[in-house]
């Protein structure tokens, strides 16, 4: 983190599997890496964070997602509503059909670039019964959740939805 610092405000934190906090209503659980050192590997390094906003539920995920999570945090993965998969590009990526049938996610969000990948991972999803979106295909995706109801827009354009203070 020394190479962020000075930050113009607020703190830095090394977040580690287990920690928690809240920013208003949305609450954040780290699910991962299982250790706080960092190796320099993106993949080992990657953070996996589930939100929760009302009865919503979110799940980034880094490159990897080990399996270890089953064992460590088999409530807190299980029935993801939404699930942002991977921060980090595509390719190389590792989830498992295990994890991705137990997050049973209704919507699946895909930020890479590559669309051999896209089409590699949506092979492992087509055991859901997901609506699988990916930003180079669908454009600027917004979710917008009340907590209860989720709605996915499509092709959304910078100043479309207004900023909640």
């Amino acid at each position: 983190p020394e190479r962020f610092l000075p930050l113009a405000a607020g703190s830095y934190i090394q977040l580690k599997d287990g920690d928690s906090f809240s920013v208003g209503d949305i609450s954040f659980l780290c699910l991962g890496p299982e250790s706080a050192e960092v190796t320099g590997e993106n993949n080992a390094d990657s953070l996996n964070v589930r939100m929760d906003y009302g009865k919503t539920s979110f799940m980034i995920t880094g490159d990897y997602v080990h399996d270890a999570l089953n064992v460590r945090h088999p409530d807190e993965i299980r029935d993801i509503d939404v699930l942002i998969f991977p921060h980090h590009g595509l390719k190389p990526f590792y989830i498992s059909k295990n994890i991705i049938n137990k997050m049973n996610s209704s919507i699946v969000l895909l930020t890479a670039r590559n669309g051999a990948a896209v089409r590699e991972f949506c092979n492992v999803v087509n055991t859901l019964q997901a609506s699988v979106y990916s930003s180079p295909h669908d454009g600027n995706i917004v979710l917008v959740s009340n907590g209860i109801c989720l709605e996915t827009y499509l092709q959304a354009e910078p100043g479309q939805f207004p900023v909640v203070n």
